[in-house]
């Protein structure tokens, strides 16, 4: 999984891009030294994803609700395409109530 250390962020909720799912974002975190962007989802089912996004256009799984276990897409936590992480955060979406 990426890490990160939040200190480098700002709160600014500027998207540089579209995300998947827009009306779940509850933050957006933007490393003004890399360009990269911490995105947070909630999901109605109480679940909360994060995803660190790369100016290459890949992204990383931070974090996610502990209690959810997901089939193995991105199995490394590395998402290289939007339709991967679309799949990805719809299966969130779906999954049962936290």
């Amino acid at each position: 999984m990426a890490s990160l250390s939040s200190n480098h962020f700002d709160h600014s909720l500027t998207l540089k891009r579209t995300y998947p799912f827009e009306k779940y974002i509850i933050n957006v975190h933007n490393d003004s030294s890399t360009a990269n962007q911490l995105v947070s989802w909630q999901f109605p089912n109480g679940h909360i994803v994060q995803l660190v996004f790369f100016t290459d256009g890949k992204a990383e799984l931070f974090s996610l609700s502990p209690s959810l276990i997901l089939p193995e897409e991105g199995e490394n936590g590395t998402f290289y395409t939007d339709q991967e992480i679309e799949l990805f955060l719809s299966h969130v979406k779906r999954a049962e109530k936290n």
